[in-house]
C-alpha cells in the first residue's frame, strides 16, 4: 500500500495527475514530495504511484 500523507492507501493503475484531480487537489497550489523528491508539476502525468511509494502532498492556502 502507498503512504499517502502517512496515510496507507491501495493504489491500482494511477498516476500522480490523476490522483490529485480524483482527490480535489488543486494542482496549481500543491508540492509533492514522492519517495523524498521533489516533482515538478510537468512530470505529474509522468509518475505512475506504486504500492511502495511514500508521497506527502502540501497544499499552500491563502488567507489574511
Amino acid at each position: 500500500m502507498a503512504e499517502i500523507n502517512g496515510k496507507y492507501e491501495e493504489i491500482n493503475n494511477v498516476n500522480l495527475l490523476e490522483y490529485l484531480i480524483e482527490n480535489k487537489y488543486r494542482i496549481d497550489r500543491v508540492v509533492v514530495d514522492y519517495n523524498g523528491d521533489i516533482v515538478r508539476k510537468i512530470d505529474f502525468e509522468k509518475i505512475n504511484i506504486k504500492n511502495t511509494d511514500k508521497i506527502e502532498i502540501v497544499c499552500f492556502v491563502g488567507g489574511g
